[in-house]
């Protein structure tokens, strides 16, 4: 095998072939599907998966496994965010990120909200005067945060009501909002989109889900990275239908193959990182989980319990702060949907945790306080990435003229890196 180019290791989270209501009412179901490479150059793979297998032998036998994946920490301990974590899941965690900064593995992130990939596949021809990248990213938001079941129905039954239920959810919703000052705003954007869905169609939309989108990002991380593709080889955590083989293969990384990870240290190493990832985006996404129940009239900040933590637990936020920043200047090293709430957040307060020098330091401010600044700081970032989709509109208006026709494949070319935005 040659020594130029990269391997990467792929492992996901929240997988859900097949869109339907079904599993979108799941105990387990999460509104994003999240995709990692673990990426290294073949010159640097045979000490750095050497490196790996002893820290696995070492936690192997401290977690008495006989497998080490990211299930050794369970989903329940990020509720709070590391502030549940124990001693040996501390310690396991400080080891890999910090193995994984000193050998230089590479990280490619790649998540996308399951409702837009649906909505991103309706026809908006008729709707080039408004800007569908808001319009689309308040939708899903909307659809997340309120759970409307007549609308969630609607998208996973294939119901030709889904247009006219959306419509009575949003009129309905901007009654219920009334005159309320907290949210002015939503009432706005709702106004705004009850216009746009006068112009969309939803004929087209097919639930089977793809993932042509991965390694779409991926592909354009190796450009970034001069690297060329056909030295790139992609080693998939081996699945039922070998789908995601099939869609890399498409994209053009002819050199991929699907293995088991108990044959593959690497894709055992992917699931580890891409668990923690993605399990720390669902413990926000629980932690800040609007009841549809119950009236939605006040703000869903990140709570404090997250804010409750001790020097190893402040000392492994800045060890994931220091790894992920390391690569954040590398653009594609993130891929990420337009609704891309969860993961700033994510990135959102593990860097809040790393601007502080000592765990001393981060003591000196009340716990209130810290709960306030983070989320002020998260808000700022949320605010940040929507002023991103007006540029991207604007930059869409200019290529309608130059015939470009394809909404899906335009908008997953133009998906954010949030962890340059610090």
């Amino acid at each position: 095998m040659s020594k130029s180019g990269y391997i990467f290791y792929f492992d996901e989270s929240f997988h859900t072939r097949v869109i339907t209501n079904k599993s979108i009412k799941a105990d387990n179901y999460y509104n994003s599907y999240t995709s990692i490479g673990m990426g290294i150059k073949k010159s640097l793979k045979n000490k750095g998966l050497r490196k790996l297998r002893l820290l696995e032998k070492k936690y192997k036998k401290l977690y008495s496994v006989e497998e080490l994946k990211s299930e050794v920490v369970s989903r329940k301990k990020y509720i709070n965010g590391l502030a549940s974590f124990s001693k040996i899941d501390l310690e396991f965690y400080y080891d890999f990120f910090e193995l994984l900064y000193t050998n230089e593995f590479i990280y490619y992130i790649s998540s996308c909200d399951k409702v837009e990939y649906l909505l991103l596949q309706c026809d908006y021809k008729k709707s080039y005067y408004m800007n569908k990248f808001a319009m689309i990213y308040t939708l899903v938001k909307a659809i997340n945060t309120y759970k409307p079941q007549k609308v969630m129905n609607d998208i996973f039954s294939k119901s030709q009501d889904l247009l006219c239920d959306l419509k009575k959810f949003f009129r309905e919703q901007i009654k219920t909002n009334g005159n309320l000052k907290l949210k002015e705003k939503e009432n706005i954007a709702f106004s705004q989109v009850l216009l746009f869905l006068d112009s969309i169609k939803t004929t087209y939309i097919k639930y089977d889900f793809k993932y042509h989108f991965t390694y779409y990002g991926l592909k354009n991380l190796l450009d970034e990275l001069n690297s060329n593709l056909k030295e790139t080889k992609v080693i998939i955590d081996e699945e039922g239908r070998g789908k995601i083989l099939q869609n890399a293969k498409e994209i053009g990384f002819k050199n991929s193959i699907q293995l088991n990870s108990k044959k593959c240290i690497g894709i055992r190493s992917a699931d580890i990182l891409c668990g923690f990832i993605s399990r720390f985006m669902q413990g926000i996404y629980i932690s800040t989980y609007n009841n549809p129940k119950e009236k939605y009239d006040k703000k869903h900040y990140i709570p404090v319990e997250w804010f409750k933590i001790n020097e190893k637990q402040f000392k492994l936020y800045k060890m994931v702060a220091k790894y992920l920043k390391k690569y954040s200047e590398i653009y594609y090293c993130s891929y990420i949907s337009l609704y891309s709430d969860l993961f700033i957040e994510t990135i959102g307060i593990i860097y809040y945790f790393d601007e502080f020098k000592t765990f001393k330091d981060y003591l000196s401010i009340e716990l209130n306080d810290h709960y306030e600044k983070c989320n002020t700081i998260i808000v700022a970032r949320l605010m940040e990435h929507l002023n991103q989709v007006e540029k991207m509109y604007c930059f869409w208006e200019k290529m309608v003229k130059q015939q470009e026709k394809n909404l899906y494949n335009y908008i997953k070319g133009r998906w954010v890196n949030i962890l340059s935005n610090k």
